[in-house]
């Protein structure tokens, strides 16, 4: 059985930028790479930007009998391939704070599909949700406010887990409109839940849904136009409020939608009834999936267009890079066969590299290719901190958030967690690589105690801690 690729959806990341004058300049061209995940093409692909880890999930074509599909992990930039996950069809993965995996799997055509995770590379994975009959896993996200918070987009609607995602009974939201098929889910940094909706039965109803109670209530917004499908969703940094370095000021964010109909559109989250239309490509592109290439000082969007025609006449599919923040785009398809029939691209922020895929829908569908981005950057110094530094939590003692600052002059893996008095972790508030600059968490303490905490920056060589107090 072939798998359809225009039945899987993707993940989201959330970029971070600095005001700056930029320049990007994209190496010579797209490369493929020495090898290939087997399978009839590619559904989606993350990167573990702690170690550069690359994995990859795939469908079958003509299960048993040709490639089988599953997730697949490189730890060479692409070029060979390990297998960690046999299956039927895996059609999207994401990382949970760059440590654990999550992916939609269908092990075999008499079994249902999942959501699965694993907490060693891929090496072993559990089952978290079964997704029962007839249903299809689009989407896992993950709340940044809050490390307890998971969701899953499924044909069934959007699914919530309040322990993390590994652990714990995972419950259908029921409050979007019957027959919703949620093909994307991004979160802002505040915890609201945008939803990509495709109706069954009503196309009047396609569109996003935001909700601003973790999923206790929706309100549609006017990110869809009647006809078209939104396929993908991703949160972006949009503008600065105030000034970085002297009065905290901060980023609005937007929300990106692009469609199945060829279509980019933006809004930002504090005006969400005010959309613009950022791209208008060919009808038969669809915008499959975003990513961000996160560096000092620029923010880079980009996304992979599927040509849904044939494989000879490529009208409208490739890789669009904005260097504008959508403001404006451009195809950077050098190297790229001109089938344009991308199907995931991913960002590995530490090393300045992109991946794309394709989905050929046969048997060896599932070519990767990369390409590095080099960049030249002129940034005003009030832009980047001199020193790291952590700051004390404000306000302190609070009851129930708190925002905690932290300094970074170049930019690296970050890891800011919470310690109750015994020295148990607690939360896990940021566990990435970060752009340097000037940096705030929130932390929300509900379910924890009242009493003493800690928390603990580690950042390259730099570490400190400092004490909290939590008040009912």
């Amino acid at each position: 059985m072939q798998e359809d690729f225009h039945e899987r959806a993707t993940k989201s990341w959330q970029a971070t930028f600095i005001t700056a004058f930029v320049i990007s300049l994209s190496a010579a061209q797209w490369v493929q790479t020495a090898n290939s995940p087997k399978g009839s093409g590619i559904t989606d692909l993350v990167v573990k930007q702690s170690n550069g880890y690359l994995f990859a999930t795939t469908g079958s074509f003509n299960w048993p009998n040709a490639d089988t599909g599953g997730v697949h992990r490189s730890t060479d930039g692409g070029d060979t391939w390990t297998r960690v996950f046999p299956a039927y069809i895996a059609r999207t993965i994401a990382l949970k704070q760059d440590s654990i995996l999550f992916a939609s799997v269908w092990p075999t055509p008499t079994q249902t599909e999942g959501l699965y995770y694993s907490t060693n590379n891929g090496t072993t994975w559990n089952l978290t949700w079964d997704g029962g009959p007839s249903n299809n896993v689009f989407a896992v996200a993950f709340d940044p406010s809050n490390p307890l918070r998971a969701y899953n987009g499924s044909r069934y609607g959007i699914a919530r887990n309040l322990s993390g995602g590994t652990t714990g009974a995972w419950s259908i939201i029921s409050n979007l409109p019957l027959g919703s098929w949620v093909r994307d889910i991004a979160i802002d940094q505040n915890g609201w839940v945008f939803v990509a909706v495709q109706h069954q039965s009503n196309p009047n109803l396609n569109g996003v849904y935001y909700s601003t109670n973790q999923g206790q209530s929706f309100v549609r917004t006017g990110l869809s136009a009647v006809g078209d499908t939104v396929s993908s969703l991703i949160v972006v940094r949009d503008s600065l409020v105030g000034t970085v370095a002297s009065s905290g000021g901060s980023y609005l964010e937007a929300i990106v939608a692009g469609t199945t109909n060829g279509k980019v559109r933006k809004a930002v989250i504090l005006g969400i009834l005010t959309v613009q239309l950022l791209y208008s490509g060919p009808a038969n592109a669809e915008m499959s999936t975003f990513a961000h290439l996160r560096r000092v000082a620029w923010d880079l969007i980009y996304i992979a267009a599927y040509d849904k025609g044939s494989l000879a006449a490529n009208t409208g599919g490739g890789i669009l890079e904005s260097t504008d923040r959508g403001a404006s785009w451009r195809f950077i398809n050098e190297g790229l066969p001109t089938s344009g029939k991308m199907s995931a691209i991913e960002a590995d922020s530490a090393a300045s590299k992109l991946y794309a895929g394709m989905f050929l829908d046969q048997n060896n569908g599932g070519p990767i290719y990369r390409r590095t981005i080099i960049t030249a950057v002129r940034s005003t110094s009030s832009d980047v901190p001199r020193v790291f530094s952590l700051h004390q939590n404000f306000p302190n003692p609070f009851n129930p958030t708190t925002t905690i600052r932290f300094d970074l002059p170049a930019a690296g893996f970050v890891s800011l967690r919470v310690f109750d008095i015994l020295g148990r972790e607690v939360r896990t508030l940021v566990s990435e690589v970060q752009d340097a600059g000037f940096k705030s968490a929130r932390l929300d303490a509900n379910g924890l105690a009242s009493g003493v905490y800690f928390y603990k920056l580690n950042a390259g060589s730099f570490s400190a801690s400092k004490k909290l107090l939590i008040v009912r």
